[in-house]
């Protein structure tokens, strides 16, 4: 896919202000656990899976690949999409496709959006909005053999 450029920060915030951003998030796995990203700044939640905005004439499973490099500096097995979520929040509405993912390297190189990773079990997020995200991957984790 060509990438021909972002909008000006202006022109994107008027536009998230009147229509829904379609996003893609990624659940990675490792040992049976799930990686979580601090995120850096003003964000409805503090700690995420990584994942983000798909471009225009950019396919989900591109987006996937992106967002991993560009969040974790990772390359990705993609191995299916887990469910969609309506995140629907004051300033924005993202509409999201999940996907359960693992990482090829062992390690990991946040951008500027994340302060922080760590890797946790599903009982460790209780009570955090991105528990349902993961509460939902464990039969397909199950039936992959990745827990």
């Amino acid at each position: 896919m060509e990438q021909v450029g972002f909008l000006q920060k202006r022109v994107y915030a008027s536009i998230v202000a009147k229509v829904p951003v379609f996003c893609v998030d990624l659940v990675a796995v490792k040992d049976g656990k799930f990686l979580i990203c601090k995120r850096v700044g003003r964000h409805p939640h503090d700690w995420w899976v990584p994942g983000g905005r798909v471009f225009k004439n950019e396919t989900l499973l591109e987006a996937i690949k992106r967002k991993a490099m560009e969040e974790l500096g990772a390359t990705v097995t993609i191995y299916q999409s887990i469910s969609v979520y309506d995140n629907i929040f004051p300033e924005t509405h993202t509409p999201s496709v999940t996907f359960l993912v693992t990482l090829h390297e062992d390690e990991i190189a946040l951008d500027k959006q994340h302060s922080e990773y760590k890797y946790v079990s599903l009982a460790e997020t209780e009570g955090m909005a991105v528990h349902q995200v993961l509460e939902d991957a464990m039969p397909i984790m199950k039936k992959l053999d990745l827990i």
